[in-house]
């Protein structure tokens, strides 16, 4: 039996220090998100892992193959609530600002914690949708990751 460490990594990713931002853990995805607690970051909890992927990268038997594990670990970045006086233009020079610090921290740092590779790529910004249905300025953050498939 294998090991995959989500956990782990989304561990990892939470750890990050990125000034201003509070990125979530699996275990503390928000159930609504007030003003206060923008700029924020957290799994997305309709469509965290994606394309989830087992590749064989060497020969042997099942037991012995090395493999790579690839897959998607899709993030909400929430930058401020819509509101009657903001607008996305004025919303988006400081939302890619705060995107692009959370794009520097895994620059420093693109093996968290059970990754080999994390690489982010930085959705369109736009109104987004928060746990409880409240809208926000913000972007998807999708983190493509790279593991090794551990046997145990």
């Amino acid at each position: 039996m294998g090991t995959v460490n989500i956990a782990t990594i989304a561990t990892s990713i939470a750890a990050y220090d990125v000034t201003g931002v509070d990125i979530k853990d699996i275990d503390k995805i928000p159930e609504a998100v007030t003003d206060r607690q923008c700029p924020i970051m957290f799994p997305d909890p309709d469509n965290f892992v994606t394309g989830f992927e087992l590749s064989r990268e060497s020969y042997g038997t099942d037991s012995t193959a090395k493999k790579d594990v690839k897959y998607t670990m899709n993030y909400l970045f929430l930058y401020c609530p819509v509101g009657a006086t903001r607008t996305l233009a004025a919303a988006e020079d400081k939302l890619y600002t705060k995107a692009a610090a959370i794009l520097d921290a895994f620059a420093d740092d693109s093996n968290p914690s059970g990754a080999i590779d994390a690489v982010p790529v930085l959705g369109n910004a736009g109104v987004l949708q928060g746990p409880n249905g409240d809208n926000f300025f913000g972007c998807r953050i999708a983190i493509n990751i790279l593991t090794f498939y551990e046997v145990n």
